[in-house]
């Protein structure tokens, strides 16, 4: 079995591999990702195996989303510092990072220009683990019955907004496409779609997930009572 120590190694070394000029304008910067994302998958694997020692789960799960946010994150390296964009994404990864602890939230973008700071692990938040076969506290009915729900509240810009509002379809696609532009982990959960409220219907609601067959994000309705192990939110702030 691999070790989390083992891994940690392995990052390091890959961390401090000297990258020239030359190499970052052609296929040595793309090595170096795809390097990192293996160690992800590693990381994941052990954190994930029921036979890692207790002791061993918690590094893992750190390394992971140190490593994957690490990827998704770095395309803000294009935007100066001290950037009106940065800035927001800045804000706002530190107010749901304050408000979700259990979330990993980084940047994600299209080609058409928008941007959203949102969790992206490969499974979303589970907003009650209290049965892990059906529970009505995770159902879109539960979720959506309060907009002012303190749980998913957010103190940004001096104002108050429901972090559930930026889930939206785009979001959830640009989000799947940067996962496999990046060789990241697709998300394996059925995402309510919580920032799209005007399209549920009296007894269905919309989510999203990722197609097994071709890897593509896919929204699909769910019945509004249905709570099943699978279904997830994911907090997103809309920047740009």
């Amino acid at each position: 079995m691999i070790r989390p120590e083992d891994v940690m190694a392995s990052f390091a070394e890959v961390n401090s591999l000297p990258l020239d000029e030359a190499d970052q304008k052609s296929e040595g910067l793309q090595q170096f990702k795809d390097l990192q994302a293996v160690l992800a998958f590693k990381a994941l694997d052990i954190a994930t195996n029921p036979d890692t020692r207790q002791g061993d789960v918690r590094p893992a799960e750190d390394l992971y989303k140190h490593i994957t946010e690490r990827l998704l994150y770095d395309w803000t390296r294009d935007f100066d510092a001290n950037s009106e964009l940065h800035q927001k994404a800045a804000a706002a990864k530190e107010a749901l990072e304050e408000k979700f602890e259990d979330g990993v939230f980084g940047l994600v973008a299209d080609n058409a220009g928008n941007a959203w700071v949102m969790h992206i692990g490969p499974e979303g938040i589970d907003v009650d683990s209290s049965n892990m076969d059906r529970d009505s506290g995770r159902c879109w009915k539960s979720v959506m019955a309060n907009p002012k729900d303190k749980r998913f509240l957010i103190k940004l810009d001096r104002r108050r907004i429901n972090a559930l509002e930026g889930m939206t379809m785009p979001a959830f696609t640009a989000y799947v496409a940067m996962c496999r532009a990046r060789g990241i982990e697709l998300p394996h959960d059925f995402t309510l779609l919580t920032g799209e409220e005007k399209e549920a219907t009296m007894r269905r609601a919309p989510i999203a997930a990722v197609n097994g067959e071709n890897g593509s994000a896919e929204r699909d309705m769910i019945y509004q009572t249905h709570g099943i192990a699978e279904v997830r939110i994911r907090p997103a702030v809309k920047i740009a």
